[in-house]
């Protein structure tokens, strides 16, 4: 059994969280998820953080926003205008050009089906077994994604035999999942991105 430590990264098996542990007892582990909440496991329902996901440094000290910039306003001054007497300053004033701020739309979220990273992993266990449980988690951990605010999942299926792809895909279509081939510099041909449609 892994033995964890106060500090260490972990991630929640088949509930697709994660976090630092804060507090380690007996038979029970609390963590403090990404969402900035306080959670209480079993050890075997954890698994070291060592995935695929980017890491995120935590500890880093927020950027103080920049201060904005008074503009001031210039009186009026009617003249003739003449191209030839066109002072420098006219030259280089610019139109003021104000910024849209961009829309923040959510990293997608990963769901790695790999069967070593499931619940109750079982080396021994039926090829048609291993298929239905990482099914079962998918629709799972798919629908926690829609109700923590996700609009977008990629789900790690590996590139293999091509069973588990074909499985997903044909689920996906049948629920009307709009879906693609995840990022392919990342993820090579192993994983396929879904776009979630809201509640």
């Amino acid at each position: 059994m892994i033995r964890y430590k106060k500090g260490d990264k972990v991630k929640v098996i088949d509930d697709n969280l994660s976090g630092v542990v804060t507090k380690v007892e007996e038979d029970k582990i609390t963590i403090e998820t990404d969402f900035g909440f306080d959670m209480t496991y079993e050890p075997k329902e954890l698994l070291p953080d060592v995935g695929m996901e980017e890491e995120i440094d935590f500890d880093a000290k927020p950027i103080a926003p920049k201060p904005k910039k008074t503009v001031k306003k210039k009186t009026r001054i009617e003249k003739v205008f003449d191209p030839r007497k066109q002072s420098t300053e006219e030259k280089k004033a610019k139109p003021v050009v104000t910024k849209k701020t961009k829309k923040f739309r959510k990293p997608p979220l990963e769901i790695d089906l790999h069967y070593g990273q499931l619940e109750n992993y079982d080396r021994l266990l039926a090829r048609n077994l291993i298929l239905s449980r990482q099914m079962a988690s998918l629709k799972k951990r798919v629908e926690r994604a829609r109700e923590h605010g996700y609009d977008r999942v990629v789900i790690i299926h590996g590139k293999g035999e091509g069973v588990l792809e074909e499985e997903i895909k044909k689920w996906l279509n049948e629920i009307g999942y709009h879906f693609y081939d995840a990022d392919f510099q990342r993820y090579k041909l192993g994983a396929t991105e879904v776009e979630l449609p809201k509640f």
